[in-house]
């Protein structure tokens, strides 16, 4: 269930070209010391009230988020693999997607934080692919 978001987060911590320049953005955007930053490639996001509204705005802008709603179909399909389609994940990313809570950058990162507690590997290998 927490693959999908797992997943997501790998996009993240991807070391592309683009993840560098969306870090980069976010980073401006929301007023985030680069230490935060630094901590955030090594998947320390704990004790961080900048944490969940950095994670909201990757996202977005790698399109995972629309409206501060979860992409459920562009996250399956980023984090699909061999071992499981884009429509096996959905289920385990709804699963995590808990619309009760109206911050959208709480419930971003809380469904996040949900997917990679059993599955940083997934996250991890979409990174590495993006």
């Amino acid at each position: 269930m927490y693959k999908s978001i797992l997943l997501m987060f790998a996009i993240v911590a991807a070391v592309s070209s683009h993840m560098e320049h969306y870090r980069e953005e976010c980073k401006n955007e929301l007023n985030i010391p680069q230490e935060n930053i630094d901590n955030y490639k090594n998947w320390k996001f704990e004790n961080d009230d900048h944490a969940p509204c950095y994670i909201e705005c990757i996202f977005r802008k790698i399109g995972l988020v629309t409206d501060g709603q979860f992409n459920v179909d562009a996250i399956a399909e980023k984090l699909s693999t061999e071992d499981k389609t884009a429509d096996e994940l959905k289920p385990d990313i709804e699963s995590c997607i808990d619309n009760t809570i109206t911050d959208s950058c709480k419930r971003i990162f809380k469904g996040f934080a949900c997917f990679k507690e059993n599955n940083l590997y997934r996250v991890k290998a979409s990174a590495q692919n993006s």
